[in-house]
């Protein structure tokens, strides 16, 4: 696959699920499972309109796959609610014990 042709993909994929975003809010799925879904569309197996050869862009492929997981657990750990706590304070497991 040429590079003009994964950025037209990439570019395609992006703009589709910014239009998108709104639907994907009131749909019982998420971002992730729509991604997912255009991934496996775009398979060779599939449409065969990407041609990965892993062994050749294994750097590039390592690449994306670290910043792929970057933002995964940047967004995740965005969407936690956790109580800010004092340095030093304990919570209580149950009534008769604490833990510190």
């Amino acid at each position: 696959m040429t590079e003009t042709l994964w950025f037209l993909v990439g570019g395609g994929v992006l703009i589709f699920m910014g239009l998108a975003s709104s639907t994907f809010k009131r749909l019982p799925i998420s971002t992730a499972m729509c991604y997912l879904a255009i991934g496996c569309a775009l398979w060779p197996g599939a449409a065969n309109l990407l041609h990965i050869d892993l062994a050749a862009n294994a750097t590039i492929l390592r690449r994306i796959i670290e910043v792929a997981m970057l933002v995964s657990l940047f967004a995740i750990g965005l969407r936690l609610r956790v109580p800010p706590t004092e340095s030093g304070s304990c919570r209580s497991v149950s009534v008769s014990s604490r833990w510190c």
